[in-house]
């Protein structure tokens, strides 16, 4: 009864600290962007001479764009490779041990783990023989002896000094037993998923799949005891091996690594909410009270200084973005140049009588001319209803919002009262990220303000 109460007593123990303290790969977080716009499609103006002609909006790149690559790096895509077994990260971390140094720390043999940690540390099929029947005990010692599994442990470097070692090293035969039905037998997608877990291919083995995993559970104990072996006064209450590393758990700091390339992202410690992970990535600001240490894919510690966040990628496609409107001013004045050109007819707006220019973005007018002419009225083709040229624009700075909003109600104007799919979602990448921008400098002390310069949109076919 007593080692009943103690073994569900360890259990609830261990549950808690893994729901305080947990990996947290959070969904990927994704700030819109010009990769958001959808494919244009074809539609109709109306050119100053009543011609209606053919357009499709251009998205050409106006500044370097932001390469999402993928987090997978050089020793994972090897994995693809014939070798991928001589080259996979976890082997060639494997081989660097020094497993003459690991072995000192086996100082008990298998039949003394036996007696002294079985009933204590894993359970007794004889003291608990219908529990061990539940538990499919017997087909798991059937599947891997217990004798013999431990000594492979041992000839991997499988520290045993502590009664948790030949728990956890027994223990694997589990994690061994169900992945190898999801490999023989599950789904392609699962088994893909499952073989990724020790950076395989699709198409590995289910034993290379046990050697790798038995040799990862070698290196996470390692770096587990060297660590409490070099910080003997640490207050960590357990940590988790990243890669590479031991990370260890304290209740006030968060080890949280953000891709300085991707979109990926993943803390480790206490549970966070989403404005609190969302002000870590975006921001780089930290939870009150909490440190946040910044580390690579692997989990080991970035410097002091190095603190990615995706604000300054936001505010790199929030100018792009900008730059993007002034070059949908400036291919349809290019239209319109283009269609006055083939008719040979001079230049005239579908508003009456009176002149009515188009201004490009980027040319230079006087300050007393008039943004709109007075009595105008609108008698363009039904068929595009009010799909004309709209009044000239003064020319202010583009970083200003006001000149955004206006170039907009232009192609509003220009494309009869509603803007297509992909203007919408232009005009809702400016508007998130604008957000994103003003929440930045109000928090962030550095954080890059609006440019002073001024893009130059590109030339429209009548001025090259």
């Amino acid at each position: 009864m007593k080692n009943r109460l103690f073994i569900i007593l360890t259990a609830v123990i261990i549950v808690s600290v893994v729901i305080f303290f947990v990996t947290n790969r959070s969904p990927q977080p994704r700030f819109v962007g010009l990769e958001d716009i959808p494919a244009p499609q074809q539609h109709e103006h109306v050119s100053p001479s009543g011609e209606i002609v053919s357009h499709t909006h251009i998205y050409e790149p106006l500044t370097p764009q932001l390469e999402m690559v993928s987090d997978l790096s050089a020793e994972d895509a090897d994995a693809s490779t014939s070798d991928y077994m001589k080259t996979n990260r976890i082997q060639r971390r494997w081989e660097r041990l020094d497993l003459k140094e690991m072995k000192r720390w086996q100082i008990f043999t298998i039949e003394e783990m036996h007696e002294k940690f079985l009933g204590t540390e894993v359970m007794d099929p004889k003291q608990y023989p219908e529990v061990y029947k539940e538990q499919r005990g017997a087909e798991l010692d059937q599947m891997y002896p217990r004798d013999k599994f431990l000594q492979r442990c041992m000839d991997l470097g499988h520290p045993f000094n502590e009664g948790w070692h030949y728990r956890d090293a027994l223990g694997i035969r589990s994690d061994l037993r169900s992945d190898k039905e999801v490999i023989e037998e599950g789904t392609e997608k699962d088994r893909a998923w499952t073989l990724q877990g020790v950076a395989l291919p699709p198409h590995a083995t289910f034993e290379e799949y046990e050697d790798l995993y038995i040799k990862r559970w070698v290196l996470s104990h390692h770096a587990h005891d060297e660590f409490y072996r070099n910080n003997p006064d640490s207050e960590a209450s357990g940590g988790v091996y990243m890669g590479g590393a031991f990370v260890p758990f304290e209740s006030n700091t968060v080890y949280a690594y953000i891709s300085e390339e991707g979109m990926d992202r993943h803390f480790i410690g206490p549970t966070l909410t989403k404005a609190e992970e969302e002000a870590i990535t975006m921001f780089g600001i930290a939870p009150l009270g909490m440190n946040v240490v910044y580390t690579d894919k692997d989990g080991v510690p970035l410097p002091p200084d190095v603190k990615p966040r995706f604000y300054e990628r936001a505010i790199a496609e929030l100018d792009a973005a900008k730059q993007q409107v002034a070059r949908q001013i400036a291919d349809h004045d290019a239209l319109f140049n283009q269609a006055e050109n083939e008719t040979g007819q001079k230049a005239k707006p579908i508003v009456g009588e009176t002149q009515h220019e188009h201004l490009h973005p980027h040319e230079e007018v006087s300050p007393t001319r008039p943004t709109q002419i007075p009595g105008t009225q609108r008698n363009g083709p039904p068929q595009v209803k009010n799909n004309v040229r709209p009044p000239p624009l003064l020319p202010d700075e583009p970083h200003d919002p006001a000149q955004i909003e206006r170039w907009f109600e232009e192609l509003i104007l220009l494309h009869g009262g509603d803007l297509p799919k992909d203007l919408k979602a232009l005009q809702k990448v400016i508007t998130e990220l604008k957000a994103i921008r003003k929440t930045g400098e109000e928090k962030i002390p550095d954080s890059p303000r609006r440019p002073s310069e001024r893009p130059v949109p590109p030339k429209t076919p009548s001025e090259q």
